[in-house]
Formats: structure tokens, C-alpha cells, sequence
């Protein structure tokens, strides 16, 4: 198998979790629609979707402002980051993790340098601080998306506007 199935594969099996984990995606995030950031917030919606704008640099919006950036923002290590995001959102995720370091907008998977990861969620921290890129959670860079088994989703854009929601259809047993 080749490096270019590989990655689609990595792909479909991120997408089919991400369905399963955060059930309301399943109409706006798809292979055909894109897996982009603001699909997947499109989904959140339908969850009473949080913003919090308070790191964007422009300051475009201006609100809401929830104060993650008095708590540090981005500043820091990415798995420094990726707790303060959880402590943010009020989130004790369990199970596992997708994590899509840089969400997509149309199915060039096989092109796309940077593969999701599929991990327990508390290795989730150390995975990403893995990541060779030194663009996750850096303004004007990736767009990032983690969504939990327990039915947490988070993302990140490329703005750091920093989204979050719990699944309602996700009917989650540890």
C-alpha cells in the first residue's frame, strides 16, 4: 500500500469516528462537502456552539469574548494549550481522540501533508506536541478540529477563534 492510500485511508477512518463521536456532523462534514473547520461548526450549532474570539489577532469580531486569552491563549506548549482548551470549555472528555491538526476543505486527501491522528484522549497532548509543524494553534495557520468519543468536539481556526460544543445525539458508556 502507498503512502497516498494510506493517507486516505487515515482519513476515512478519522471521518467515520468523527460521525460517530459527534453524530450531528454526519450531514455537513463528508468527504464530498469538505472536512473544513466551518462545516464542522456549522454541526456545533446544532449543539448550542460556543465562541470565544478573545485571541484573534485582528480583534474580528470583538465578542464574544469568554477570556481565554487572560487565561494565555495560545501561548505555550501545544499540549500546555490543548489542557487549557478542555479547562476552558468545562470539558472531562473520555475514550478517545480524533484529531485533524489541519481540517481540509475539499478531498485531496492524498496530497494533504498532515494526516489525522486517532489516539486515547489523554495522550492527546503529547500526540500533537509530536506534530513536526510548528503551525498548530498559530494565528494565520492551520485550522484544527479534536473531537472526543465521550462527544466533546473543539476547534481552532486560522484566526485562533476557538469553538466548542457537546454532542445531544451522542450516547456515549465508558
Amino acid at each position: 500500500m502507498d503512502i497516498e492510500q494510506r493517507k486516505c485511508d487515515a482519513f476515512e477512518e478519522a471521518l467515520r469516528l468523527i460521525h460517530k463521536f459527534f453524530p450531528e456532523s454526519r450531514s455537513v462534514f463528508s468527504k464530498e462537502r469538505g472536512m473544513d473547520i466551518y462545516n464542522f461548526v456549522a454541526a456545533m450549532k446544532f449543539c448550542d456552539c460556543k465562541l470565544d474570539v478573545s485571541c484573534d489577532p485582528f480583534g474580528i469580531p470583538s465578542k464574544p469574548d469568554l477570556g481565554l486569552n487572560k487565561k494565555g491563549g495560545f501561548n505555550g506548549e501545544y499540549d500546555i494549550i490543548f489542557e487549557r482548551l478542555l479547562n476552558h470549555a468545562n470539558f472531562l472528555p473520555s475514550g478517545r481522540c480524533v484529531i485533524i491538526p489541519d481540517t481540509i476543505n475539499e478531498n485531496a486527501w492524498s496530497k494533504h501533508p498532515v494526516i489525522p491522528i486517532v489516539c486515547d484522549w489523554k495522550m492527546a497532548g503529547q500526540r500533537i506536541k509530536e506534530l513536526e509543524s510548528g503551525d498548530l494553534f498559530r494565528a494565520t495557520s492551520f485550522d484544527s478540529l479534536f473531537v472526543f468519543e465521550s462527544g466533546e468536539a473543539m476547534g481552532v481556526d486560522h484566526d485562533n477563534r476557538f469553538f466548542w460544543a457537546k454532542s445531544k445525539k451522542r450516547k456515549y458508556k465508558k
